[in-house]
């Protein structure tokens, strides 16, 4: 099962690292994919586009790399972003791409329902993701009442803190 989990992590961490290339080589194009979203407020277009492709970068090395913690739970929130940024679009009937795959982004968002294909994929990664998180959250926790628990039962071990 670690392998499974671990590879699940590898694998959105390469997608980060991926999706965040073309915008790093195109933030103009990438400014403009926001800006078609009519989602954000048009003062915080620039600083998206100069903040996100970094930390999708960061996050992405992180996870690959690493398999952090702090790296899956930034990227829960990357992916739960974009799942709520998909859905806004497909809502409002926006026909638009979002810049993270280049051509494959355009070839995808192109099909009937193409947008509906990847609201569903950003969404099952964020689900799966938040399965994790919320795994390591109850072990760290479990973790901590079992060394309360002792710590309690024991009052020699109490006592030498």
């Amino acid at each position: 099962m670690s392998s499974i989990r671990n590879s699940f992590i590898r694998l959105v961490g390469l997608t980060l690292c991926v999706a965040a290339m073309p915008k790093l080589r195109h933030p103009e194009s990438f400014s403009i994919a926001l800006y078609s979203y009519a989602f954000f407020p048009v003062w915080t277009i620039k600083l998206l586009a100069f903040l996100i492709p970094p930390l999708e970068l960061i996050v992405g090395l992180s996870l690959t790399l690493w398999l952090s913690r702090a790296g899956r739970i930034m990227a829960l929130f990357l992916f739960g972003g974009f799942t709520v940024v998909l859905t806004w679009a497909r809502w409002h009937h926006s026909s638009l791409t979002c810049g993270c795959f280049g051509r494959i982004d355009s070839w995808l968002h192109k099909l009937s329902h193409g947008l509906l294909l990847h609201i569903l994929g950003t969404l099952s990664v964020t689900l799966g993701l938040a399965i994790l998180v919320l795994g390591d959250l109850r072990r760290k926790f479990s973790t901590a009442r079992v060394v309360s628990d002792k710590l309690s039962a024991d009052p020699d071990l109490a006592q030498s803190r």
